[in-house]
């Protein structure tokens, strides 16, 4: 019952205030769980499915899963990956001071399905069935000189990569 509850609360609050909005406006309040990041951050249906890119610069983060209902687990996926597994140093300030407040939000919503004990464990364990379920692709985008460039992203690689960062001891 409490997850229906939250599912009747979700569409409303995800449909009632953009009645009467601009497109731009509604992509807005999709892309809120962003914060400051949301200026690079696009959100577009594309061939019966959905994008989200993440570009700070002449490179991007590029998340696809391809049914026409994937959007908000697209949103969870991109949002979870990009404060807890990206490497772009332009995210340190956002993975400090934003997403710790949003990520209980996000876990809170997905981590039935995901009990471990750690925030991380958590994250990786959502990462890897919204993955699957919905089969989202992860790609690195680098414009050089005009052209675009698309390589895939291997996301088991990039997990093991951030974990192996993380491990690492600090500098005091």
């Amino acid at each position: 019952m409490r997850s229906l509850a939250l599912l009747v609360t979700t569409v409303m609050m995800t449909t009632i205030p953009t009645v009467g909005q601009s497109a731009s406006a509604q992509q807005s309040n999709l892309l809120a769980l962003f914060g400051s990041l949301r200026p690079d951050v696009e959100l577009r249906s594309e061939r019966g499915g959905w994008s989200l890119q993440y570009c700070p610069d002449n490179t991007c983060e590029r998340f696809c899963c391809s049914t026409s209902k994937c959007d908000g687990s697209l949103l969870d996926f991109s949002f979870l990956y990009l404060s807890h597994i990206s490497g772009y140093t332009a995210l340190s300030e956002f993975k400090t001071k934003e997403a710790p407040r949003a990520t209980r939000g996000v876990l809170a919503r997905l981590r039935a399905s995901c009990q471990q004990s750690s925030e991380r464990d958590a994250v990786v364990c959502i990462l890897r069935a919204l993955s699957k379920t919905d089969r989202i692709r992860i790609s690195f985008v680098r414009y050089d000189e005009g052209q675009r460039n698309e390589e895939a992203v291997d996301l088991e690689r990039e997990l093991q990569r951030s974990a192996k960062t993380m491990s690492r001891p600090t500098a005091r």
